[in-house]
């Protein structure tokens, strides 16, 4: 004859909650055949439904708690996602902020390029007008020199004393 725990259903683990109720839906099915009827099979049944009901709560309540988890898992990622999202929008800013110095300072040196480009081309006319001439290499470094210490205003020529 089976016996029913005093702590059934709710004190029972769910492997042993298992166990009895298939052993309660056994026996109900043996004690409603003839010649076995000592207890009603409806006990069985009964006892066999309220631990079949315990189980079916406890599984709820882990749903229930993992449903918790998973939503305070989602706020978590909603907050690391937002926080991304302002971190990207400030790179972005920097990036455009140092792609325009770039090009103010590529402007810049192209500026400042020119002129020396300018008096770059104005030594090279004086190397073939002194290749012409035949000059030593004496010669043109002499007036190498000389060029060197001259700037170039408008129309007119300064030089300075060394």
């Amino acid at each position: 004859m089976l016996s029913i725990p005093k702590e059934y259903p709710l004190g029972l683990s769910d492997d042993e909650l298992i166990k009895l109720v298939k052993d309660f839906s056994i026996y109900a099915t043996e004690a409603g055949r003839p010649g076995n009827y000592v207890v009603g099979p409806s006990y069985w049944k009964e006892m066999a439904e309220l631990g079949q009901n315990e189980l079916s709560n406890r599984i709820q309540r882990k749903l229930l708690i993992e449903i918790i988890n998973l939503k305070e898992e989602i706020s978590k990622l909603k907050e690391d996602n937002e926080k991304s999202g302002r971190i990207n929008k400030r790179l972005n800013i920097i990036t455009i902020f140092l792609a325009i110095i770039t090009g103010i300072i590529g402007f810049l040196s192209l500026y400042v390029a020119w002129p020396e480009k300018r008096n770059g081309d104005f030594q090279s006319l004086y190397l073939k007008e002194i290749r012409s001439n035949g000059s030593t290499l004496k010669d043109i470094f002499k007036i190498l020199d000389e060029s060197q210490t001259k700037t170039i205003t408008g129309d007119s020529t300064k030089t300075r004393t060394k």
